[in-house]
């Protein structure tokens, strides 16, 4: 796969929008979308305050990613008391597209969690607590004697 790496200056935020959407479908990876975004140039959404402070503008990364590929918004909804309602602005990204990219992200972000949990067999981290200080328990090994410890409080 070649990605065009120049940068697309010509494009609407709403073109750019749907790359970031169909970007995704293809890696199904938040830091690679943003990598490839970087390296075209795109930035975050600038602005400047009453008091003429510069916001945003900065690179994407994962969490910004993220953050566009969750925003109802572009499917012409808006939140509204926890409740998504139909909204007036134009619809940018086809509901078909949205859904399949929530169920993409759901699906990684269940996987990251399996990984995580069994990366050192430590099956009960996040499930046990300290009764001293009601802490949540992590893996560590610690060996004193002949007794070996694996989880500590936090």
């Amino acid at each position: 796969m070649k990605i065009d790496s120049k940068p697309a200056r010509s494009l609407s935020v709403g073109q750019r929008v749907q790359q970031i959407f169909e970007l995704y479908l293809e890696m199904k990876s938040t830091p690679q979308v943003a990598k490839v975004m970087n390296e075209r140039g795109w930035r975050m959404k600038e602005w400047t305050t009453k008091k003429g402070k510069t916001i945003g503008g900065g690179e994407f990364n994962k969490n910004k990613v993220a953050a566009v590929l969750t925003n109802a918004t572009y499917i012409g909804m808006i939140e509204y008391e926890g409740q998504l309602q139909p909204g007036l602005q134009e619809t940018i990204i086809k509901r078909d597209v949205f859904d399949r990219v929530q169920e993409t992200l759901k699906q990684n972000s269940r996987m990251k969690k399996e990984l995580n949990r069994c990366k050192h067999n430590a099956l009960l981290q996040g499930l046990l607590g300290c009764a001293a200080c009601n802490c949540g328990m992590s893996h560590s090994c610690t060996k004193k004697g002949s007794t070996l410890y694996r989880y500590r409080s936090n």
